[in-house]
């Protein structure tokens, strides 16, 4: 008898959430955005996990460079899906040039080419990456030493202890 009472129990648990699954509307949602993770992403080294009272405890200095910090990660992530894409261009314009005869100096210069454009782009991502760093380093200085006058008040009341000494007259 008590395995009948569960069995009924199960049912009805089970034709409830059916019922639950068969009311949405599924036409409401639409996809925004797909996430693709990569090789690199199984990889990369990210901070521990923090918890909800660490992210609560943290100051507003220590967000900003936790921010600044997520945003060079992400820029990083970008110039190297961009060297990627060049190297894999490179690689198929290699390719596609074999076999053709005469086209050895052609190819030599573009190569060229390529060294310097590519010489050039790290030395520009290299100075936004110092550029970037000076100016962590100078949003931290200016965190931990705030230069205006700190203003302190003395007669400050509560709002809550304001309205308990309130009487009002009507």
């Amino acid at each position: 008898m008590r395995n009948l009472f569960y069995l009924s129990v199960a049912t009805e648990h089970l034709h409830k959430f059916t019922e639950a699954f068969a009311e949405i509307d599924w036409h409401d949602y639409a996809i925004v955005q797909t996430i693709e993770f990569t090789a690199v992403d199984a990889n990369s080294e990210l901070p521990p996990p923090m918890s909800v009272q660490e992210v609560e405890n943290m100051t507003l200095a220590q967000k900003r460079m936790a921010a600044m910090i997520m945003e060079t990660t992400a820029e990083d992530i970008e110039t190297h899906r961009a060297r990627q894409a060049v190297a894999e261009a490179e690689a198929a314009a290699a390719v596609g040039n074999t076999g053709v005869g005469g086209g050895e100096d052609d190819a030599e210069m573009e190569q060229s080419d390529d060294e310097e454009d590519a010489a050039d782009k790290k030395r520009k991502e290299d100075e936004e990456r110092q550029r970037a760093i000076a100016h962590a380093q100078a949003l931290q200085a200016s965190a931990m030493n705030p230069s205006g006058p700190m203003k302190i008040r003395t007669d400050y009341v509560p709002k809550c202890a304001s309205l308990s000494t309130r009487r009002f007259f009507f």
